[in-house]
């Protein structure tokens, strides 16, 4: 090693050490191979992580086929003798992250690809890349940059390897609307396919059926979305509004006359499907198990099955306590558009789907104008569809809400799914206003009983209270006497810090870890926010802030006395050798950086606290999912109408498209965040009344008395 070498920036070391340690060796006309297909740049920043993901992505394309070519086969081969070289040369101090190319998308996207690769990529994107990074070692080409951009800017944990085999094997009528990645797979692979299998099979498209191509059609819709799209920003592919007002008003005219073609463009609007596609939609009556959309025209309902985009939603948690919800999304028709398709069920009552019900649909093409026009840009079938959504969220409807109604869930977070839920009047509301700006009338009416669409474990206001009593009884059984002994002392710790941690992840949102790893600093601070990092939801490492108010910093403040009065107390017991239990105080105490809870079980035994401790002691009556709180303030501050944008701040969602933290935001922290934390606050106090005290709390002269 250079006697320099510790000196220089992380980038600098990478140049230093790519290169240099594969000079004179076999493996440097492999890593010559891997930058002429993705140039990197001049410090060579992430050649560690560039060779870790490029292997990462030709073993998942690999899979693809069914024998591996020779030429193919030597490839790997090279590409992983390189990984094994690198690992027994390079000392693991240099081993660096991707972290310096994050800020070098624009230049270097071939080689910000295979660097992002290495650390977290779903398997259908790691396959895309390994085809495209296959095809350019086996051409001698560089990647293409386009297509390797618009694949970066896929939606982490959407895209399967099942749905690159589907794209594969599609025909390219079916990618017209496709992102240009998917286009350019589906064209290379034909080629690619003869020199990467030894024995390619026969690729045959199995028969489909119509709640398959229903939910590839949903699903596309969510993952192949543009960011522009996923910000709601208007571009080439989405009408206007005026424009949109004004074809609403001819669809309606449409409708009433008895017009087919206008009918057709009324339901793409409600599913969110191309025109071929609503052929397929069964009548409720009809559905069958798989179904993901259905019409139940008595009712005048337009239903979709959320659970192919959520597809692993919780299941309800027994007994009471919680919204009736489910994955079924009940939305209302316009009343004429209803009366319509009674009319044509009347004289076809054997109609199983709507393409029974509407025979023109078939003679109607995606890229047709929705009406007639002289226009330069035609407002075609394919972006009246796409700008429902769109409009809903500039009209200021919730972002959830408008995703429900509109069947496009690209504008929002796919994890809000799992957290919230929207009931049926909201539903009802929303339409209302929608379809009286598109002059379309009012919706039909709202039937009784139905459930509210979207996670079945959402807490109600009163099994929150219920958890917090119980809780607070909890705690107060154990409370010590004056004077106890150090194992009672201990057991009440134990209870009061599990609870307390419980209500500071539940007041901040938190997601349900094992091991809370907040120091006392960071909890008593004065700036009203909390700096979470539970889980890396952007491309930059750290935690994002939340709102901490009023309530949360009395509770953390009576829990800090708490500690200090425990550390008096303990003190005068303490044995000669006191071990971890008073060296975790006193660090705790002094300021060091070392987790605020954690119980004590003997004085040489303490234990990391969860999320969720608290909740195994509470009786089956007050049981809540272990992150309840990011479950229930997602439902409740939409209710207080805290807009789309500060609840996804709050709970940290970020979506590429829709970052709370970017320049293309209006979003700003510290006010919004002061808006929200005074809401919470209120909420905080109406629930819980006060905080729970601890040793100090209970009587000023406890410590006194041992």
């Amino acid at each position: 090693m250079p006697a320099r070498l510790s000196t220089l920036a992380p980038a600098e070391r990478s140049f230093v050490h790519g290169p240099s340690c594969l000079a004179g060796s076999s493996h440097a006309a492999t890593f010559a191979k891997l930058t002429r297909c993705a140039p990197p740049p001049t410090d060579r920043a992430g050649w560690m992580a560039a060779c870790q993901g490029a292997l990462a992505c030709l073993r998942a394309a690999s899979s693809l086929a069914r024998t591996l070519s020779p030429s193919a086969q030597e490839i790997l081969t090279e590409f992983s003798a390189l990984l094994v070289h690198l690992d027994n040369i390079t000392p693991s101090h240099l081993a660096e992250s991707a972290q310096p190319m994050w800020r070098r998308l624009a230049q270097f996207p071939q080689w910000v690809a295979l660097t992002r690769a290495s650390r977290h990529s779903d398997a259908g994107q790691l396959a895309a890349l390994g085809l495209e990074l296959f095809y350019c070692l086996h051409q001698d080409s560089v990647m293409a940059p386009e297509s390797t951009r618009a694949l970066l800017r896929v939606e982490s944990g959407t895209l399967l390897q099942s749905q690159i085999q589907e794209i594969l094997m599609a025909p390219k009528t079916d990618l017209l609307d496709a992102p240009i990645w998917a286009q350019r797979m589906n064209r290379l692979w034909p080629a690619l396919r003869e020199w990467l299998d030894a024995a390619p099979a026969q690729m045959i498209t199995p028969a489909e059926s119509g709640s398959e191509r229903l939910r590839k059609a949903l699903v596309a819709k969510c993952v192949y979305a543009s960011p522009k799209h996923r910000g709601a920003i208007l571009d080439h592919r989405h009408i206007d509004s005026p424009q949109l007002f004004e074809i609403g008003k001819q669809i309606w005219q449409g409708v009433f006359n008895k017009d087919g073609h206008a009918v057709a463009a009324m339901l793409t609007w409600l599913s969110s499907t191309t025109v071929d596609a609503l052929k397929d939609i069964p009548l409720a009556a009809h559905r069958l198990d798989d179904w993901i959309m259905c019409i139940d025209v008595e009712q005048g309902l337009f239903c979709t099955d959320i659970q192919c985009i959520a597809t692993a939603m919780a299941m309800p948690i027994a007994g009471e306590g919680h919204v009736a919800a489910s994955t079924q999304v009940n939305k209302p028709m316009p009343r004429v558009l209803q009366q319509f398709l009674l009319d044509r069920f009347i004289t076809t009552p054997e109609a199983r789907c709507l393409g029974h019900l509407l025979p023109e649909l078939t003679e109607i093409k995606p890229h047709e104008p929705v009406i007639a026009t002289t226009r330069e840009i035609v407002p075609s079938m394919a972006r009246w569809t796409n700008s429902s959504g769109v409009l809903m969220r500039q009209l200021g409807i919730d972002g959830l809400v408008a995703a429900l109604l509109s069947n496009d869930f690209a504008m929002v977070p796919k994890s809000k799914l799992y957290y919230s839920c929207v009931s049926a009047k909201e539903i009802w509301d929303a339409s209302a206003r929608i379809f009286a700006l598109m002059g379309w009338g009012p919706p039909a009416e709202m039937p009784p009983n139905l459930l509210a669409a979207g996670s079945p474990v959402v807490p109600t206001e009163p099994q929150i209270k219920k958890v917090f009593v119980a809780i607070k009884k909890w705690v107060e059984e154990a409370r010590p006497a004056k004077r106890c002994t150090s194992e009672a002392l201990f057991e009440f710790h134990r209870r009061y810090c599990t609870s307390v941690a419980w209500l500071v992840s539940f007041g901040s949102a938190s997601r349900q870890v094992s091991q809370l790893e907040w120091p006392k600093d960071m909890l008593t601070n004065r700036i009203g926010l909390l700096v979470m990092d539970d889980k890396q939801v952007t491309d930059l490492e750290g935690g994002l802030p939340v709102p901490f108010g009023r309530f949360l910093r009395e509770q953390v403040d009576l829990y800090v006395q708490h500690l200090e009065a425990l550390h008096r107390r303990l003190t005068r017991h303490a044995p000669a050798r006191p071990g971890n239990a008073l060296l975790w105080l006193e660090a705790v105490l002094g300021g060091d950086e070392v987790p605020l809870f954690k119980t004590i079980s003997g004085w040489r035994c303490t234990r990391s606290v969860g999320t969720s401790t608290v909740l195994a002691e509470l009786p089956e009556n007050c049981q809540v999912a272990p992150d309840s709180g990011r479950k229930y303030w997602e439902t409740r501050l939409r209710h207080l109408a805290v807009t789309t944008s500060s609840i996804d701040g709050m709970l940290r969602h970020e979506v590429l498209g829709q970052e709370r933290f970017s320049c293309a935001s209006d979003f700003i922290v510290k006010p919004t965040y002061a808006r929200v934390a005074f809401i919470l606050d209120q909420e905080l106090f109406h629930i819980f009344h006060s905080p729970i005290p601890g040793l100090r709390g209970a009587t000023s002269r406890e410590d006194h008395h041992d």
